[in-house]
């Protein structure tokens, strides 16, 4: 409940701030217990700007409007996480300068979190919360964690959660074994990045586009519209990764592959943007967004994290997967239904 009683600039730049700080702490750790560590703290730090900044979007545009900005917010971010595995690949196992080249990239992002604070005390301007927001803060229950109640227990709010949970949980699963199941197939490390940052490209076009689309649907339905797009992508989804799991033959066509994976991050990374953080948004109230975004992104996050552990569990127990070591036929049978039982089983399980 920080974000709802203090100043939600000072609070972004107190967590960028110290994110960028622990970070370089990574960058510099001389033992495995101490990059842990470090990497614990930057993690804590880097969880207490997402929720508030999300909190930002809701109060600086109307409800209409509110879908296009998270949409932007996505796409850079997807941006972001694409230069940032690019660089951190290439450099990580070299040197630069005489520094390992992992310690060189976490120094150029502690060093980045560090001076952005400073820009942000310049350029960033806070939206105001009224007088009549403040009270309603302080009067809502007497309870001194401020804990909005009434909006937790909103049935909308959980199917938005469980939406989150069953969406995160498939995208963590595929992004922590597609590069085994595509090197597996028989793809070189080369063509398997090619791969991998056409997807993150198409994705954050996808962020982007999702964002307008569901603007346009709430104009049209306001209560239903981007509930709409979120079926259309979970939908739509599915019967993509059915064909790439599926039906598409296991052979190593660079052009086939490459274009399916372009056409799934286009059109199944649209519920985040257009639909579910508009919509929390604008049921609950605007003293609180801050905590219920914080809870939101906790309750989403943090069930998906299992996601790897469980498809691996399913792998190896179910489907008996087992690395052959000659070929990779074989390993891809194994895996195929593995990933595709990993995906299905929380994508129908949505509604």
């Amino acid at each position: 409940g920080l974000g709802d009683r203090m100043s939600r600039k000072n609070l972004l730049c107190i967590g960028c701030f110290t994110w960028g700080l622990f970070t370089l702490g990574c960058a510099t750790a001389q033992s495995f217990m101490a990059f842990t560590m470090f990497r614990t703290l930057a993690a804590v730090f880097m969880s207490l700007v997402s929720p508030i900044a999300q909190s930002v979007v809701a109060d600086l545009v109307p409800s209409k409007t509110r879908g296009s900005l998270f949409g932007q917010i996505g796409f850079f971010a997807m941006l972001g996480a694409f230069v940032g595995q690019f660089a951190s690949t290439s450099l990580s196992d070299g040197y630069v300068g005489g520094m390992r080249g992992w310690r060189f990239c976490l120094l150029v992002v502690g060093g980045l979190s560090v001076v952005w604070p400073f820009v942000m005390i310049f350029l960033m301007v806070e939206p105001n919360r009224d007088r009549a927001i403040a009270l309603a803060r302080h009067a809502n229950n007497g309870s001194s964690l401020n804990i909005d109640w009434p909006s937790l227990r909103l049935y909308s709010f959980w199917l938005l959660v469980l939406q989150g949970i069953f969406g995160c949980m498939p995208w963590r699963a595929f992004g922590m074994f597609s590069i085994l199941w595509l090197q597996l197939i028989g793809f070189s490390d080369f063509q398997v990045a090619i791969i991998g940052g056409a997807g993150m490209i198409a994705g954050a076009i996808g962020h982007l586009f999702a964002g307008y689309i569901g603007d346009y649907s709430h104009s049209i339905l306001p209560y239903r519209g981007r509930v709409y797009v979120a079926q259309f992508t979970v939908a739509i989804g599915m019967f993509m990764v059915f064909f790439l799991l599926v039906l598409l033959p296991k052979t190593p066509n660079m052009a086939v592959f490459l274009s399916v994976i372009i056409g799934f991050n286009l059109t199944a990374t649209w519920a985040s943007n257009a639909t579910n953080r508009p919509l929390v948004a604008d049921i609950v109230p605007e003293w609180s967004r801050a905590s219920i975004y914080s809870y939101f992104t906790m309750m989403e996050s943090v069930p998906s994290s299992f996601a790897g552990y469980f498809v691996s569990y399913l792998a190896e127990s179910v489907f008996g997967f087992k690395m052959a070591g000659h070929g990779h036929h074989q390993d891809v049978s194994d895996l195929t239904p593995e990933v595709f039982f990993g995906f299905f089983f929380w994508f129908f399980n949505v509604p």
